[in-house]
């Protein structure tokens, strides 16, 4: 119904669980008549529903705007209700609350504030200074005189607007820097598609080697690549390619080039990598969605770091 009659106003009903697609189409449907957006729902996680991570990002990113900004966010807490906590935030139950709940876990649910994540696969990327550090014009560095010595491309396969196919990819520079340079995307699964993807950025920074999905040899086998180790949410090879990033990222040698196409895409989406428990209260790397750019990157950089052969413990 959106698509006909260009509305005054939109008000989106629980947004963390649309994509953020659903936004952008919103916008454009409001822009006929300078019409406003209202969104209101939670941020805590929930097994039941899928959670996109941009309304969250939205959420703290405008909850720092001053009156009167165009874009502003609000937090209604629980103790906000006098009529179920009396006390406010000093109600006996909000106190017990949060003596039993992490701080992370209290400020979400109960406070309702966007705090990002808990237990991030890459803390460096969540420091303070994170995006001066690590996202760079390339551009300037190479009017500089830097050069490239290998690169490789990483391929995510998808075939759902939850889960899209992805292209990354990255080169290495003759000082041992690693450059994200361009992501790809697409839904629909098509391996044409995703071949002309990767053939384009083959041409364009001189990449000859890649990886793919370890659930995909067929396409592996389809482009010339070689397929990534393991598959599943767990296991040794997961982990070895989140310790290839994690070593890059405290030595400063992973960086993102800014102007390169939907780079802050794969940016956002490194951030949002996280672990959760497990039935055996493990920490273990948790899938969600948004991660297929994370994990094309991780793809690229085994291709560039790991051993032939995976070993033990």
């Amino acid at each position: 119904r959106l698509g006909s009659v260009a509305p005054d106003g939109v008000g989106m009903c629980e947004p963390g669980q649309m994509s953020e697609d659903v936004y952008d189409m919103v916008l454009g449907r409001v822009a006929q008549k300078r019409g406003w957006i209202f969104m209101g729902g939670t941020i805590e996680d929930d097994s039941d529903h899928p959670r996109w991570a941009w309304y969250e990002d939205f959420a703290n990113l405008w909850s720092k705007h001053e009156e009167g900004h165009e874009q502003r966010s609000f937090s209604l807490p629980s103790w906000s209700n006098h009529f179920v906590f009396p006390g406010g935030e000093d109600d006996p139950e909000i106190v017990r609350l949060r003596d039993v709940y992490s701080p992370y876990k209290f400020s979400r649910r109960i406070a309702g504030t966007p705090l990002g994540i808990e237990h991030p696969c890459l803390p460096e990327l969540w420091e303070p200074d994170a995006e001066s550090v690590f996202v760079k014009n390339l551009q300037n560095y190479i009017d500089m005189g830097l050069s490239f010595q290998d690169g490789a491309i990483g391929v995510d396969f998808g075939a759902s607007s939850d889960h899209p196919s992805v292209v990354v990819a990255i080169s290495l520079d003759f000082l041992g820097k690693y450059w994200v340079r361009e992501m790809w995307s697409a839904t629909g699964g098509n391996p044409n598609q995703i071949e002309m993807a990767v053939e384009a950025m083959k041409r364009k920074y001189n990449i000859h080697k890649g990886r793919v999905d370890p659930n995909q040899k067929v396409l592996s086998f389809m482009l010339g690549f070689n397929t990534a180790h393991g598959g599943g949410e767990g296991g040794v090879p997961v982990e070895t390619r989140i310790g290839i990033a994690n070593g890059l990222l405290g030595d400063q040698a992973l960086f993102f080039d800014q102007n390169g196409p939907r780079t802050a895409e794969v940016f956002k989406s490194m951030r949002r990598m996280r672990r959760k428990k497990d039935p055996k209260g493990r920490l273990v790397y948790f899938r969600e969605l948004g991660d297929d750019p994370a994990q094309s990157v991780l793809y690229a950089l085994e291709e560039l770091r790991a051993a032939p052969v995976f070993l033990p413990n």
